[in-house]
């Protein structure tokens, strides 16, 4: 993303991990990267992002490359808004109430 860049919406999918229980009963991821691409596939189709973040991927690559942009259009003035999205449980919640009290 530069500061020209004219694209007002970006996504960004990141992979969660499979989680303990499901690897102890032997469950499959049900969604793959497009190596060297940003897409995934799942369920026979393929879905085209901006980014894809992989399931062992941390949070400061995501936060480099989704976040900052953002945090230098919003010193230029510019409105920014994040948008965090998971499912129940996934902890999207937990990461923004660290980040507003400061813990993370």
């Amino acid at each position: 993303m530069t500061k020209d860049d004219p694209v007002s919406v970006r996504v960004a999918l990141r992979i969660r991990p499979m989680l303990p229980h499901e690897t102890a009963i032997a469950c499959q991821p049900c969604i793959s990267e497009v190596p060297g691409e940003p897409q995934v596939v799942a369920g026979g189709k393929e879905f085209t992002y901006d980014y894809v973040f992989g399931s062992a991927t941390g949070q400061s690559p995501i936060f480099d490359n989704c976040v900052t942009p953002l945090l230098d259009k919003f010193f230029a003035g510019y409105n920014c808004t994040i948008l965090a999205y998971g499912q129940t449980g996934a902890g999207v919640s937990i990461k923004f109430n660290a980040l507003s009290t400061g813990i993370c």
